[in-house]
């Protein structure tokens, strides 16, 4: 083991765990939806006989350009990009009869789709009211207004929001998704902000023992958990996501016993750690099935993965300045690609982790193999340590290499260990204390 700094190696021919170079996955074919709320809840219509349509208004591509016949000529307008339980959304859209003859519509429509949903397939978890049957004449318009409240039992996660309309022959034409992000909440309605008990003293007293890892789902998705010894909501504690390598649900959480639920471990480092289990079993060699990282592609088990984080930061006493991400192999990819997105410093999307142990990581977008200046600024203040092995060939060094170079130039934070004698598997070093505990250490120190 050497925790200095070692030369990178050369030229590595990518391969992400014994497969080819990921790829960005093809997309498919058009859905087309076919939402089921009551298509005779009466919508509030504003229509006009004969006006000049007006241009779109948010960002977003009418549905033809330039419009011909009828069509979805505004954007949709939600009024906010993010929500949780209790909360209501609403969203408007306009339709425009562009063309020569008036236009028969059936029904018109904001259709929201959860995680894992599809166009046409559903859930079908629709804004309300529809806008009833109407006929619309040459340069007329209406406008449709219409809401979700969404619930405790609402799925957490990305969700698709959509324009949709029913023409004459009964063919629903859908407009461009939005992303609507769904976090969880209590029963009392308080966000996934965390408990605000104080955090727990560390290393724990008294007799500590090993722990019995109990399972779950979150929108389909199975995870595994580990509560800390002596769990009590008068205190508040660190949470671990942990994202596991290619293919290997299954042996979670065998794999990953000895390393958390080592008693050694949890004296030391009282915690929470959840572990989803991203299902592969379509695409075993993960090229469009991930956590994130092999490509720009959005993924549904990375969206669940970030919803389980908000579950239990919502429903156990988590202290929300100390969450934080770990994976090896296809899990430090996603590990990577989370602490881009959810850091608590500049995150892409929004904070949640106060810093990352990543374990033969990379990521293939960002600039790879060099990561783009962007994010050598944005990570410069996020405490991030990786470890790789420097005779890895599946999963390459390069990008740890050049991301941990780009960081010593500019006076970043990153730490980096490069093992001289080990490959890729370098978890099975890593995650086991005695040899863990100068990483756990550092991770348990990192705060938001």
């Amino acid at each position: 083991m050497n925790h200095a700094r070692w030369p990178g190696v050369g030229a590595v021919l990518m391969a992400f765990v014994g497969c080819s170079t990921p790829s960005l996955p093809e997309d498919g074919a058009q859905k087309k939806a076919r939402p089921t709320a009551n298509d005779d809840a009466g919508a509030t219509l504003a229509t006009t006989d004969a006006m000049t349509p007006e241009p779109p208004v948010d960002a977003g591509t009418p549905e033809a350009a330039p419009p011909k016949g009828f069509a979805i000529s505004s954007a949709l307008h939600l009024s906010q990009a993010s929500t949780s339980a209790g909360q209501t959304v609403t969203g408007t859209v306009t339709y425009t009869n562009y063309g020569v003859s008036s236009v028969a519509v059936q029904a018109g429509a904001i259709a929201a789709r959860p995680p894992g949903g599809t166009h046409a397939g559903g859930p079908f978890d629709d804004f309300a009211p529809y806008a009833t049957a109407t006929t619309v004449a040459p340069g007329g318009s209406f406008t449709v207004s219409a809401s979700r409240t969404f619930t405790g039992a609402a799925p957490l996660g990305s969700w698709d929001v959509y324009p949709t309309y029913q023409d004459g022959s009964g063919t629903w034409h859908d407009g461009p998704d939005q992303t609507l992000k769904v976090t969880g909440a209590t029963s009392t309605g308080q966000s996934d902000a965390g408990s605000t008990a104080p955090l727990v003293p560390s290393p724990l007293t008294g007799s500590v023992t090993t722990g019995t890892w109990q399972s779950g789902t979150i929108n389909g998705m199975s995870y595994q958990y580990l509560m800390p010894a002596g769990y009590t909501t008068a205190y508040a504690y660190p949470l671990v996501l942990y994202l596991h390598q290619l293919d290997n649900a299954s042996q979670i959480p065998a794999q990953i016993d000895p390393w958390f639920n080592d008693v050694a471990y949890r004296t030391q480092y009282p915690s929470i750690v959840v572990a989803p289990q991203c299902d592969q079993s379509a695409d075993p060699s993960g090229n469009t099935i991930n956590w994130g990282g092999v490509s720009t592609a959005d993924q549904p088990c990375q969206d669940d993965a970030m919803a389980l984080v908000a579950q239990f930061m919502a429903t156990t006493s988590v202290y929300a300045p100390k969450v934080y991400v770990t994976g090896n192999s296809m899990g430090g990819i996603g590990s990577w690609d989370a602490i881009i997105k959810f850091n608590t410093r500049s995150p892409t999307v929004r904070p949640v982790f106060a810093a990352a142990l990543i374990l033969a990581g990379a990521t293939y977008d960002w600039g790879y193999p060099t990561p783009d200046p962007s994010v050598v600024a944005a990570l410069e203040q996020v405490p991030i340590w990786a470890i790789h092995g420097q005779q890895d060939t599946q999963v390459p060094l390069q990008w740890d290499d050049n991301m941990y170079a780009a960081q010593q130039a500019a006076g970043g934070l990153m730490k980096l260990t490069v093992d001289p004698n080990l490959a890729h598997d370098v978890w099975d070093t890593y995650y086991v204390i005695p040899t863990s505990e100068t990483y756990w250490s550092w991770l348990f120190t990192q705060s938001e």
